[in-house]
């Protein structure tokens, strides 16, 4: 005994019983650390399990769908594609109708167009048509006076939700446990966005007086709620535009992920060296001088690195020892099965190769594939038509011109320049046009028949600048080209003095 401490000799039961816990010490982190190297690069996402849960009852789980489709949005290129079509396929050209004309009509029109152009009327639809088509539902309320309107949109679907039907309109409700969530900074910043329908008193009196203060109901004429998605027509929720997909986006991250993990074995591949015989105890391994089994050890990995620089190198190892390398099979992993289930989720999403990657159908598939694309945000283009920008309308003019206007997106694939400059060359061949047609061509016809008007009647580019003469533009009164009486071919004078159609004599 030194200073305390007690020094005890170890007996060989001690130090046996030392090695083998080192030993299973070190195998247990072999274990780890090679897993670790196999496991490197994956990235564990929602199972099957989550998403039967999730799909089985959609109305509980708007959050996490949300939620799981924004981040396919970011991870995986098919659904990151989807939303690429629905947000720039679109022209949204657009044209205000009304039912009946009055005395004001024009300058009614002209407020809308100015009302449209003030709150970016087409990038507001297109951040409606990704938030409806990521959640499956969207609700908005027109904030502002008439002459200064604003949209604002929710985005947590857990605490403002549609209630109910009133009039056959859908009726919106805001939970004031929204509140309770956020900063007291934040909290102003809401009352001030949305007084006066929803204010700090009213929260205050849920807070005070307890859950028949808590819900409040949103103003229906301003308040817009849409639908993508549902099978029944009260149907409160929507479903995501992702969802048909995901099932098959996950099947094919489980195969990218077989694929690292079969990649990080053979990179990370541990060549397996035994020293020693099984056989002949007098070579077991325990038998052998640990010098010699190093010197072994050393010769194989300095062959072994040797070789992966400079070709093939020659080693001799003793009988008892044996060096193998793994074997990894990848029959399971063919470029048929990821074709496959990219073919598999195309048709989820009801998009062809063409639209995706340019490859994969010839144009007559991908241009009705495209016409079937535009058909479905042509249905999602008239909710918003009537919903958001019906109310808007409303909101802006007068109370005697209710319901009149009414907005209309051109919701057909768009003609080439080509396409429209041959049909504007032949109305300006004729000298007229036709609002159904200008309409078609997704021009606006006001400003068309506006700059018509200005170059005859203003410019007169009709008298001014005349076309070249032709058959088909001379008129009776045109004398053609001139004649010459003084000339002197014979056959000019034979056709004069008689029948130009007679032979010579």
């Amino acid at each position: 005994m030194s200073d305390g401490i007690q020094i005890r000799e170890l007996s060989e039961e001690d130090v046996d019983r030392m090695i083998g816990e080192y030993i299973g010490h070190m195998s247990s982190l072999v274990e780890v650390v090679a897993s670790g190297l196999y496991n490197q690069g994956l990235i564990r996402e929602v199972d099957v399990r989550q998403l039967k849960e999730y799909f089985s009852n959609p109305d509980n789980h708007q959050e996490e769908i949300r939620r799981l489709a924004e981040y396919y949005y970011i991870s995986s290129a098919e659904v990151h594609q989807l939303y690429v079509l629905i947000e720039s396929l679109p022209s949204l050209n657009y044209k205000i109708n009304s039912y009946e004309k009055s005395e004001n009509h024009d300058r009614y029109l002209v407020s809308l167009q100015k009302i449209l152009n003030k709150i970016k009327h087409k990038t507001l639809t297109r951040d409606i048509l990704k938030q409806l088509t990521t959640a499956g539902t969207l609700i908005g309320i027109w904030l502002g006076d008439n002459r200064n309107p604003y949209p604002y949109i929710f985005d947590n679907l857990d605490y403002v939700y549609p209630a109910y039907r009133k009039n056959g309109e859908w009726v919106a409700q805001i939970d004031l446990r929204y509140f309770d969530g956020l900063t007291e900074n934040e909290k102003q910043i809401e009352f001030n966005n949305l007084s006066p329908y929803v204010t700090a008193q009213d929260y205050a009196n849920y807070k005070r007086q307890g859950e028949g203060f808590r819900y409040i109901e949103l103003p229906q004429d301003r308040t817009f709620v849409l639908h993508t998605g549902t099978l029944r027509r009260n149907q409160r929720f929507g479903t995501s535009w992702v969802t048909s997909g995901l099932y098959d986006v996950l099947h094919k991250k489980r195969l990218k992920d077989v694929e690292s993990a079969i990649a990080n074995k053979i990179i990370n591949a541990l060549a397996v060296l035994t020293i020693g015989s099984e056989k002949n105890d007098k070579l077991s391994n325990h038998s052998l001088p640990s010098r010699l089994k190093k010197q072994i050890h050393a010769s194989v990995k300095a062959a072994l690195e040797k070789n992966s620089k400079n070709g093939i190198t020659l080693i001799a190892i003793p009988e008892y020892s044996k060096l193998e390398f793994p074997d990894f099979k990848t029959d399971g992993l063919s470029s048929e099965k990821f074709e496959q289930i990219d073919e598999d989720i195309k048709s989820a999403y009801g998009l062809s190769g063409a639209l995706l990657s340019g490859t994969g159908s010839n144009y007559a598939s991908a241009k009705l594939n495209l016409d079937v694309f535009y058909s479905r945000i042509g249905v999602l283009l008239e909710k918003i038509e009537t919903e958001v920008y019906g109310k808007l309308f409303n909101l802006v003019l007068p109370k005697t011109q209710e319901d009149n206007f009414y907005l209309v997106y051109d919701k057909n694939a768009p003609l080439t320049t080509k396409e429209k400059l041959d049909v504007l060359m032949r109305l300006n061949d004729k000298g007229w046009s036709i609002k159904a047609v200008i309409d078609q061509l997704g021009l606006n016809w006001q400003e068309y028949l506006d700059q018509t008007l200005y170059e005859t009647e203003e410019l007169k580019l009709q008298a001014r600048i005349l076309p070249y003469q032709s058959s088909y533009t001379l008129s009776k009164n045109d004398k053609g080209r001139p004649s010459n009486d003084d000339t002197t071919n014979d056959n000019t004078i034979r056709s004069k003095t008689t029948n130009g159609n007679d032979l010579p004599e």
